[in-house]
């Protein structure tokens, strides 16, 4: 106990937690109208930039910086049901007079340019933690595409997200996030810095900050937490385990079902016992080794996660992928642990907490799945190639 207090007191002294801190303590707008994660306020925004009638100072700039990436990154993608606007052809026309609409038809943005020479019109469906709904992507492009008044207009479907992680309908374009923040950080702020307003620009470096932050993967931000977790790794974990963030009933019955199994098998528990969320334990094989590692159940049924992991402390990444190797999981870079198994999946999460509430406790075919999981992931580990490393 007095090695944990100390970990905590060298946390809380050190000031590692200073860099971090300063990525959330500078004063954002956006933070200020909550709008971190809400897609409807990031497509007003966005729908904002695009408009060139709008008062940010920058016309058309930005609705064709966007496009003209967008484009070329994509240049091999092709239709047949329609025609693509290329590159030269978005470089070379005038969009100061392109239509924005939001919620049109349910569509998120549209971009809209009715002339009579170049004719052109642009979807944007966006979306920032939800997936998309059954159909939704393939009933925007066929409204679209069987309304007779769009039938000359060049068309663009696109589907912005923070990161790839669905299928979607072949005719749409992934755009991540990234793409709007590289426009306005290495286009918009280098080259209409000085035609843009003081108050317009701070709006905007306000909005480069929060997608950096809260929306994408900030490599700042990663490298920050890495380094405070490897200096600071028993006094977090300490702080975790302690720290009860909140559960339900079918995530008490899974913890009491868990730490039974633990209790009954003999194995050593390296947290405190009456946590519901982070439940570690270490076998009494590698009992001598608790220092360097531990076998983890996260549980978060509420949540659709519950897994097994191995946390160990090694920075070296041979011994990484020896230990990976040993739990039946191989790793392809360096980290400080690993995913043995999916104890269940999403969809079985979600089952357990429907079944639950029928039968007001833990039914006895969830609790043999559970345990016959945890126990066919443990006896997959070879023990012996662990204590050898």
């Amino acid at each position: 106990m007095d090695n944990i207090i100390k970990e905590l007191e060298d946390f809380i002294c050190s000031g590692d937690l200073d860099d971090l801190e300063a990525q959330y303590n500078n004063f954002n707008i956006f933070d200020c109208v909550g709008m971190s994660k809400q897609e409807i306020r990031h497509s007003n925004f966005l729908s904002w930039l695009f408009n060139p009638k709008e008062n940010h100072g920058m016309e058309d700039f930005f609705v064709k910086e966007f496009l003209k990436k967008v484009i070329s990154e994509n240049s091999d993608k092709t239709s047949k049901l329609y025609e693509l606007p290329n590159v030269f052809d978005i470089d070379s026309w005038d969009l100061s007079n392109i239509i924005v609409l939001r919620e049109n038809d349910n569509m998120d943005i549209k971009l809209i340019n009715n002339s009579t020479i170049n004719p052109f019109i642009c979807v944007i469906e966006n979306k920032i933690k939800a997936k998309q709904g059954n159909n939704q992507l393939s009933k925007y492009l066929r409204k679209i595409i069987e309304d007779p008044f769009y039938k000359k207009y060049k068309k663009l479907f696109l589907y912005l997200k923070p990161e790839e992680n669905e299928k979607i309908d072949k005719e749409y374009i992934y755009v991540p996030y990234s793409t709007i923040v590289e426009i306005l950080d290495k286009k918009l702020l280098p080259k209409k810095s000085n035609c843009i307003s003081p108050n317009i620009l701070l709006v905007i470096k306000n909005y480069i900050e929060l997608l950096r932050r809260d929306i994408m993967d900030d490599e700042e931000i990663k490298q920050i937490c890495e380094r405070i977790y490897s200096s600071h790794r028993k006094a977090i974990d300490t702080i975790i385990d302690y720290v009860d963030t909140g559960r339900n009933e079918s995530q008490i019955a899974v913890a009491k079902l868990v730490n039974e199994y633990i209790t009954n098998k003999g194995f050593k528990f390296k947290c405190n016992k009456d946590n519901y969320r982070n439940i570690s334990f270490i076998p009494l094989e590698l009992e001598k080794y608790e220092n360097y590692f531990r076998f983890r159940i996260w549980n978060a049924v509420m949540k659709g996660e519950f897994s097994l992991k191995v946390d160990f402390s090694s920075n070296d990444f041979d011994i990484q992928q020896r230990i990976s190797s040993a739990c039946n999981k191989s790793i392809k870079k360096c980290q400080q642990n690993t995913v043995i198994c999916t104890i269940l999946n999403k969809k079985e999460c979600e089952k357990l907490c429907a079944d639950f509430d029928k039968e007001n406790e833990l039914i006895q075919d969830w609790k043999e799945k559970i345990i016959n999981n945890i126990e066919s992931a443990l006896n997959k580990i070879d023990y012996e190639q662990l204590d050898k490393i």
